[in-house]
């Protein structure tokens, strides 16, 4: 994805794009030292990973937040993600999330994606595969 197609998008159509390709791979993308990534050398990617420039090999493998990130890779991401950021980072959380006994899951993200961004998380049947997938 380039950066120049995402900032056409808007943030429901990027989120859709997002998570129908993290459903596509089946899984969480993970780093070599088990962290996760956003993008690492199987092509996957995490939710935010596949709205970067994934021919930035710094970007992609930089460890961090979305907002560490737009801070170390200004005019490098996407501009939907610097105004967004806060959607992006619950959004960051929701492909992130593996629960665990008393902590928030992907269903409690896509709640908050709902309520506090606007996001439409029921059309898109992608949504609720990758609620399953880690619930």
């Amino acid at each position: 994805m380039k950066k120049e197609d995402v900032d056409k998008m808007t943030l429901q159509e990027a989120m859709d794009y997002a998570i129908d390709k993290i459903v596509e791979q089946g899984g969480r993308c993970m780093s070599r030292s088990d962290r996760c990534a956003y993008g690492n050398d199987k092509g996957q990617h995490c939710a935010v990973g596949w709205l970067l420039d994934e021919e930035n090999e710094e970007l992609m493998s930089y460890k961090g937040g979305v907002v560490e990130l737009l801070g170390m890779f200004e005019g490098h991401v996407p501009e939907l993600i610097e105004i967004e950021h806060r959607a992006f980072e619950d959004f960051q959380n929701l492909h992130d999330a593996e629960r665990e006994d008393g902590e928030p899951g992907r269903a409690d993200f896509c709640n908050i994606l709902r309520k506090e961004h606007g996001i439409d998380t029921t059309t898109n049947p992608s949504w609720g595969i990758w609620v399953g997938m880690g619930q």
